[in-house]
């Protein structure tokens, strides 16, 4: 089941509010738990400053889905920046090109139910974190992921196709 996206234009730091605000709203209007809401609104907020602090100006994509049987909210973080140079090391915590402390992006990774991570350079950068409603089921779990707390895409994502027709 796919419902109707919301899309946040991230021009300046009060977008961050606005996407915060409008995922809080959904993640009520699907009865999301508190917990969920909490992460979901965490997530939010460190992706619409990322692209804002990194790139300047972006986008934020919110839609709600159906994933393997699961009612699930999509965080599509779209940006034109110059990308991410070392993409393995921005999920390490402490690791920070803004002299920020360096732990929103391996929070967020920890925190959603299914995270990846598209960067190219001189390109952009595209994000794609879900926030699952229920818990998700054990069996449906790949074996590497037990660890990390990742769910495996259940499709593959080609978020530089998307990209490429929102700019």
């Amino acid at each position: 089941m796919l419902f109707p996206a919301l899309r946040y234009e991230l021009r300046d730091a009060s977008a961050t509010g606005e996407a915060r605000r409008g995922a809080a709203e959904l993640a009520r209007s699907l009865e999301l738990s508190e917990v969920r809401q909490g992460e979901l609104a965490i997530i939010v907020t460190e992706l619409a400053s990322n692209v804002i602090k990194h790139a300047g100006e972006g986008e934020i994509l919110l839609q709600a889905r159906t994933v393997g049987g699961q009612v699930a909210i999509e965080v599509l973080a779209l940006d034109r920046g110059l990308g991410i140079a070392r993409p393995a090391e921005v999920f390490r915590d402490g690791y920070s090109t803004a002299g920020t402390p360096g732990t929103g992006l391996g929070a967020t990774q920890r925190l959603a139910g299914s995270f990846d991570l598209s960067s190219v350079p001189e390109v952009g950068t595209a994000v794609l974190a879900r926030v699952f409603r229920g818990t998700l089921p054990l069996s449906r779990w790949h074996p590497l992921a037990l660890t990390s707390a990742r769910w495996p895409s259940p499709t593959p994502v080609k978020p530089f196709a998307v990209m490429r027709q929102r700019f």
